[in-house]
């Protein structure tokens, strides 16, 4: 697979391993009888005494010889080569979803309607007890409390303190 220059996979074309094209490996496969049989040719006239078994048998040893490599080279190793990637990507998409499948289970989510008090602002739990609205929130969440005072219960709480403006 193509990567962009930041490691992301990239969208270009990828490359396919030579046994996906059946053309090229038919044409390999000709190709390389061919050029086979034009050996054994040269080879057979070398021993011009042979009978036509011995002939069927050097000559089907000799197109043996000559093919295994070429396939094992041109089919065999891409086709082992793309199971390794394939088991990779998948080892990968595994871990993936064992990372997905953790960070679903650590997020904590509130959600729904909440019933509130209206005046002290306590909020009742599934069990029906009244809690703070901090100790409920806290617990179904990773949200965390500081406490301060806004300037209208300051005036309120405490009358005579002066405080400073923000802008």
């Amino acid at each position: 697979m193509q990567t962009q220059s930041d490691g992301r996979p990239g969208v270009g074309r990828e490359s396919k391993p030579s046994y996906a094209h059946p053309f090229r490996i038919l044409l390999l496969v000709v190709v390389s009888m061919f050029i086979s049989e034009v050996m054994i040719t040269f080879l057979f006239s070398l021993f011009p005494l042979m009978t036509p078994a011995q002939e069927g048998i050097l000559d089907s040893f000799l197109l043996l010889i000559f093919m295994v490599p070429l396939l094992y080279f041109f089919f065999y190793i891409p086709f082992l080569l793309d199971i390794k990637e394939r088991k990779k990507a998948e080892m990968e998409k595994e871990a993936t979803i064992v990372e997905l499948k953790k960070a679903m289970d650590e997020i904590k989510i509130l959600k729904g309607l909440i019933p509130i008090c209206a005046k002290c602002k306590k909020v009742r739990d599934d069990a029906g007890y009244w809690q703070h609205i901090e100790v409920y929130v806290r617990e179904r969440s990773e949200a965390e409390f500081s406490h301060g005072i806004c300037p209208d219960c300051a005036k309120e709480l405490y009358p005579g303190l002066k405080l400073p403006k923000l802008t």
